[in-house]
């Protein structure tokens, strides 16, 4: 018969190793050694050996006030390299300076902080190509700021980019839409004229597109977004048209719908954080209806074509950019919602 307690200990083990235990929260007083020209980045006098893990969170405060929270790029046996990526005040971490750094659990400020991964030799430069991280050097204190100082290990993290590329838009606007002319009445003689020509119509736009970076057709420096479009617009108009091919031969006009659906690949050039341009490409396909009208008098406004032009986009928010474009379709004004 197996003893209660041989039993017991038996049960704690299995548990444990199906339900792991969540790791505990760590809060140690901290030296900030180093600190990059920008303050971006700061080296701190714990490591592994500390349990500080590679991408974690942690958070500086000093006299019970928040200072900063960042993520650990690096981390070595005795040290670490942190990246400030949130500030609650003024400062931030100091070289010679005493912190309270908390780590090891997720805290409420944690969720705020982007994901992103630590040094490797293929990530582009951060935005002031900052290098510091001395490895074995004769000079423990170098002099950052110092262009001849050239290190041995230099960090180049990937800096979270600012939130405005997300990989869903829908886009809501106004549009003023391309198409066929319908006959018209030739006034002296009162006979129907053909219509060989193209007008404008006001109407509503709604369309979502799904984006992604991308590099194609561009040197890798720079950035670029590729979007795949689907959407649908709509507009209304009334017209007259000649009394030799009204469809009903009492009524004078015919209220005319038109819903153009669309879909199309925009190539968008980030030509700052703020802008960008694009050209693009697509089909259209109009869907037609109206009351007093019929098929072969509607038909120059019917069936799909291609389509192409170019346009911009201003970022305005983490939420929202404004759009302009203008093609072979028409000019399309929205707002674009990004989640």
């Amino acid at each position: 018969m197996i003893h209660k307690g041989r039993r017991f200990s038996q049960l704690t083990l299995l548990l444990a190793l199906l339900f792991p235990l969540a790791g505990k929260a760590e809060r140690r007083s901290i030296l900030v050694l180093e600190s990059s020209t920008s303050g971006n980045l700061v080296r701190i006098s714990i490591g592994a050996r500390h349990g500080v893990v590679l991408g974690e969170a942690v958070l500086f405060s000093a006299s019970g006030q928040k200072i900063a929270a960042g993520r650990a790029i690096r981390v070595e046996d005795d040290h670490a390299v942190v990246a400030v990526l949130e500030k609650y005040g003024k400062e931030t971490p100091k070289p010679e300076a005493d912190y309270e750094l908390l780590y090891g659990e997720p805290f409420p400020e944690a969720a705020n902080l982007p994901d992103y991964v630590a040094d490797r030799e293929d990530e582009r430069p951060n935005p002031q190509n900052e290098k510091f991280w001395v490895k074995n050097e004769e000079e423990s204190n170098p002099e950052l700021d110092d262009d001849n100082y050239t290190p041995e290990i230099a960090i180049r993290p990937k800096f979270p980019l600012p939130r405005t590329y997300s990989p869903h838009n829908i886009t809501v606007g106004l549009g003023i839409f391309r198409n066929h002319a319908l006959a018209t009445t030739d006034s002296s003689t009162g006979e129907a004229i053909e219509s060989t020509g193209y007008s404008t119509y006001n109407g509503y736009s709604l369309r979502y597109a799904y984006t992604f970076r991308s590099h194609y057709w561009l040197k890798s420096q720079t950035p670029a977004l590729l979007a795949v479009e689907f959407g649908m617009g709509m507009y209304n108009f009334s017209h007259t048209f000649p009394a030799s091919i009204r469809p009903n031969p009492n009524e004078d006009v015919a209220e005319i719908r038109v819903i153009p659906i669309h879909v199309g690949v925009r190539y968008l050039i980030e030509v700052s954080k703020l802008f960008r341009i694009y050209p693009y490409l697509g089909y259209q396909y109009n869907i037609v209806s109206a009351v007093n009208g019929s098929l072969s008098g509607l038909g120059p406004l019917m069936g799909g074509r291609l389509l192409g032009g170019a346009g911009a986009v201003l970022v305005m928010s983490d939420s929202i950019d404004a759009r302009l474009e203008g093609g072979t379709d028409g000019v399309l004004a929205g707002l674009v919602v990004k989640f």
